[in-house]
Order: C-alpha cells, then sequence, then structure tokens
C-alpha cells in the first residue's frame, strides 16, 4: 500500500527479499498502479542474498527507471526476462531505460549476469561491479563460479557503441587470472565509446602469461579511454611504459589521468629499480599532461611501545 502514497517518488531503496515480503508495498489486484518518475532504485540484502527474480514485482513497477544498484543479488534466473515482460504489448518492458548497473558484493556466474542482460535496454552507458568484502559462498561453490572480467566484456557486447564507463574489482589481492580468461580481455578495445575504465589488474596480463607483458594496455584498452584505474598489485611499469610511448605517438589522446594502488616499492627496496622505474613513468606521464595518481597503501597500526 505505501506506493500509493508516493506515486511521484524519484529515489527508492529497498531490501531486496522474497515476493510475498513486497506486498506491504504493492495493494494486492493493483493492476493500474505504476511508479513513472522512478529513476532509481537501490536493492540490498544480506550476503548471500536471493535471485533478483524476487525483485521483478517492483521492477515492473517502474517502466523509466534509469539506475539500478544491487548490493549482495544471488543469482539471476533465466526466467528474469519472462517475469519482467508487461502484461499488455502497450506497456514499456521495465530496465528497457535503465543507463547505470552496479552489482556489489555479487554471487553472479556468467549465465547469471547473460539472463539479467538479457532485460536491459539500448541506452546502458555505465557498468560497475564490485566484490568489497570476503562474502560467504555457498558450500558447493568456489570462486570459479563468480563471473570473470573477460565474461562481462562477452555479456556486454551489444553496448560497445554506447558503454562509456566499466568497473570490476575484486576483494583483497587477487591472483592473475587463467590464461583462458586472459587471452579474450582484449575484446576491451571494441568498446569505443569506453572513457573511464577501473579494473583489477589481476584480470590483464601484466605478467606476459599470454602476450608480452608490455601489450598488456596498448593492445587491450580503447582509445577513448580518458581516465584509467588499475586496481591491485601486478608488474605495471613495461605496460605503463608501452602506453606512455603510445601516447607520445599520439595514440590514446584522450587520456588524462592513471590512477594505480601503492605497489609497496617505496616502504620495502625505496632505492630499487622497480621504485626508480615506475617513479620516472609516473614523472614522464606528468610531464605530458596526463594525471598519474599513486593512492597510499593502507595505514598499518602503531606498534606502542613498552
Amino acid at each position: 500500500m505505501l506506493f500509493q502514497l508516493v506515486p511521484n517518488v524519484r529515489s527508492l531503496h529497498l531490501p531486496l527479499q522474497s515476493k510475498g515480503q513486497y506486498q506491504i508495498f504493492i495493494p494486492p489486484n493493483d493492476l493500474c498502479l505504476t511508479l513513472p518518475s522512478l529513476r532509481t532504485l537501490a536493492l540490498t540484502s544480506s550476503v548471500p542474498g536471493p535471485p533478483l527474480d524476487e525483485a521483478t514485482p517492483i521492477l515492473q513497477l517502474a517502466p523509466n527507471l534509469e539506475i539500478l544498484h544491487c548490493h549482495g543479488c544471488a543469482s539471476v534466473t533465466e526466467q528474469f526476462s519472462t517475469l519482467l515482460r508487461p502484461t499488455t504489448v502497450a506497456e514499456p518492458s521495465p530496465l528497457q531505460k535503465l543507463t547505470e548497473l552496479a552489482l556489489i558484493d555479487t554471487h553472479l556466474t556468467a549465465t547469471s549476469f547473460g539472463s539479467l542482460m538479457s532485460a536491459v535496454g539500448p541506452y546502458l552507458s555505465k557498468v560497475a561491479i564490485h566484490r568489497t568484502s570476503k562474502f560467504p559462498l555457498p558450500w558447493e561453490w568456489d570462486d570459479s563460479h563468480i563471473i570473470e572480467f573477460n565474461e562481462v566484456l562477452t555479456a556486454l557486447q551489444p553496448w560497445t557503441e554506447n558503454l562509456k564507463g566499466l568497473s570490476f574489482t575484486l576483494y583483497g589481492t587477487s591472483m592473475p587470472r587463467e590464461a583462458q580468461h586472459l587471452r579474450s580481455v582484449n575484446m576491451l578495445r571494441k568498446f569505443q565509446s569506453l572513457e573511464v575504465l577501473r579494473v583489477q589488474v589481476a584480470c590483464l596480463d601484466f605478467y606476459g602469461h599470454v602476450g608480452p607483458r608490455q601489450d598488456a594496455l596498448v593492445s587491450t584498452i580503447p582509445n577513448s579511454i580518458c581516465e584509467l584505474s588499475l586496481v591491485g598489485y601486478s608488474n605495471l611499469t613495461p605496460a605503463l611504459q608501452a602506453l606512455l610511448e603510445s601516447f607520445r605517438a599520439g595514440k590514446f589522446e584522450k587520456l588524462c589521468r592513471i590512477q594505480i594502488d601503492d605497489q609497496g616499492y617505496e616502504e620495502f627496496e625505496p632505492e630499487g629499480e622497480a621504485a626508480q622505474e615506475l617513479r620516472e613513468v609516473g614523472a614522464s606521464f606528468q610531464s605530458v599532461g596526463v594525471d598519474f595518481v599513486v593512492l597510499p597503501g593502507p595505514e598499518k597500526p602503531e606498534i606502542e611501545e613498552e
């Protein structure tokens, strides 16, 4: 009944729960109720949460939804698009106007993500997938079930011409992905409208497992990139040096900012070759007008002297 009181609401934050529990918001047998002004919807659950399918009664009310954020979503079934389908041809399908999608601490597999994307319309311009904590997985799963970066890129192929922002990060220190996942990330180059990329370094071939390590960026990111954020620890310098050379040669001309995590060189071996090379490449980017930012590492607790 709650939605009858706020028919013009533009933003909602609701728990992701079973369909039956949404009846507190939706009056029974009210087929005329819609929320045409709703533009932003955030769904949050404890982890692991229920399938996103459970939220279809809410999504069906929002034909003009533009931003969808989901925290703790466990899965999306193959019936998701069918469940969202409007009751009449005249009604617009939910998620057809979606421009931004964020999945936080998600359990989605490649299959679940594909089921979700099959319901999304052509205007999608920003996607973010983040795992912010080491959440518990179902006992029969391991990390190999969770969607990989190359699988995200495969599912996003219909939006190569209009996706402008993409973020994919994992929790903690991640090992380089297997070769089968690294080989196909060069499909990222197809996203010729992509301007902002934030990606876990483990998802790119910085160690040269499937190709020259200096090509990890220049053979992968599109020329449209303006801001590049590399999350985590890896052998970044060879790829950054190659990117710098390409920039000086007139490629990646829109690039204006690079952000990386502190690689620990300054703390453990500040006078070493690795630290010196990374400082030099950072200074060189700055000299050609590209803002180069190294984020500080986590603060260590102070040890009290006895």
